[in-house]
């Protein structure tokens, strides 16, 4: 009977872990998808010049390649290297907690790099500050 109870515990937990896990990659890509999708960047991300249908994000410890997703209809591309020539974003920072959220990212290509922070207010992400530094 021991041993039942210490294995639902265990499986309890595990449950429980995995989905905060879920909830904080889903956190991640709505707060990915929300600042790629400012305005303020648009002309650095080149997304409506129809050259390419893929923006590039740079895979390192902060944001990882199983993720998903679009942004304004564009499949997002993960990759751990790039060429400095390629146009791609990365992630340089990123802090999400409950309600609120801090993202830094560079551009090289264009010399840029954008922190935004974000507040959660009704389960929806919305840009509380905001600033472009050219590098």
């Amino acid at each position: 009977m021991l041993r039942a109870l210490i294995y639902l515990f265990l499986f309890s937990s595990f449950l429980s872990c995995k989905s905060s896990v879920a909830k904080q990659e889903n956190d991640t890509i709505l707060v990915l998808q929300n600042v790629l999708s400012l305005s303020d960047l648009a002309p650095y991300l080149h997304l409506d010049d129809g050259n390419d249908s893929v923006l590039r994000i740079l895979q390192n410890e902060l944001i990882d390649s199983d993720l998903s997703f679009k942004v304004e209809g564009r499949k997002v591309e993960f990759s751990k290297l790039y060429s400095r020539e390629t146009r791609f974003v990365e992630v340089v920072q990123l802090h999400i907690e409950k309600h609120n959220a801090q993202i830094t990212l560079r551009i090289p290509y264009e010399g840029v790099k954008f922190v935004v922070e974000l507040n959660k207010d009704n389960n929806i992400w919305q840009v509380k500050n905001k600033s472009l530094v050219e590098q």
